[in-house]
């Protein structure tokens, strides 16, 4: 009898801990990008030691989605791919492969809440008889579906194709490097996540500023019907860029992106590291850890 409750407790706790092993990344994802934006707002108000936790807004809560999808989904498939390569590391179109069903996920989780920010954000600016008044991102929501359909939520086709990007190089150009640092130079696991998260900062911007730039000057193209001819694809438009341009083009305003975006996306690594460490230590000795 005694066998039979401690086998049936043992087989509860198995199931438990299987169960929060799958959860876990997208916990320790959601739970870092929580941590990020209450550091801004400290940093924002001036008062580290005055932020009142139970008057946190709730887009933080809205921000956390897109990363626990991220960083939840890429290292899911990644133990998969690597668990169905017999425990052999991933070649770099794998990671690829993982890191773009990943971005690709964030992005369709990302794109609604911009949508529902800048409706919101929109609304606000109305004057008082013509507003709409959202009471919340649900409201906004369900106007949203109501006018446009369920698409509008996903209205704009090239800020998914940029949130994608900017996801996939986040992921891979850090994994990437973090793997350089450790294995050719030999750095300890601490100085290869920091060097890896500082590569990661640098390159995201870098990357996704001339798709940015392309898409601003095909924009412009097309406002300009009448004094320019209207480019007949993405190609022709790119070599219009180059013409009237040059290839600096592609990356005006690099220098302001990479201040704004590299230090956010490097703490956002770090804390992505930090979470799952302090949570598996001594503070918080849980088993599932």
């Amino acid at each position: 009898m005694e066998d039979s409750h401690s086998h049936s407790v043992s087989n509860g706790r198995s199931g438990a801990s299987s169960w929060w092993r799958a959860v876990k990344p997208f916990a320790n994802g959601g739970m870092a990008r929580v941590l990020q934006a209450l550091l801004h707002e400290m940093i924002a108000r001036h008062h580290p030691a005055k932020i009142n936790l139970d008057k946190v807004p709730g887009r933080m809560i809205l921000a956390s989605l897109p990363d626990a999808v991220m960083f939840g989904s890429y290292e899911t498939l990644r133990r998969k791919a690597t668990s169905a390569n017999g425990g052999v590391p991933l070649l770099f179109y794998q990671e690829a492969a993982c890191g773009i069903l990943a971005a690709t996920s964030a992005s369709l989780v990302f794109i609604p809440r911009f949508e529902i920010e800048k409706l919101i954000v929109a609304d606000a600016a109305l004057p008082a008889v013509q507003r709409v008044n959202y009471k919340s991102a649900g409201h906004a929501i369900s106007w949203i579906v109501a006018k446009k359909g369920i698409s509008g939520l996903w209205k704009s086709q090239y800020r998914v194709t940029l949130c994608t990007l900017h996801f996939t190089t986040f992921l891979l150009s850090y994994n990437q490097s973090f793997c350089y640092f450790k294995d050719s130079v030999r750095f300890d696991e601490s100085c290869a996540r920091l060097g890896a998260s500082v590569v990661s900062g640098l390159a995201t911007p870098i990357c996704c500023t001339p798709f940015r730039n392309f898409v601003g000057f095909m924009q412009s193209i097309k406002s300009q019907a009448v004094q320019r001819p209207r480019p007949i694809s993405s190609i022709d438009c790119a070599l219009n860029m180059l013409k009237f341009g040059g290839h600096f083009k592609f990356f005006t305003g690099l220098s302001g992106y990479l201040l704004a975006w590299s230090p956010f996306l490097m703490v956002r690594f770090v804390l992505s590291i930090m979470v799952p460490s302090v949570l598996s230590s001594r503070l918080f000795p849980l088993s599932i850890y």
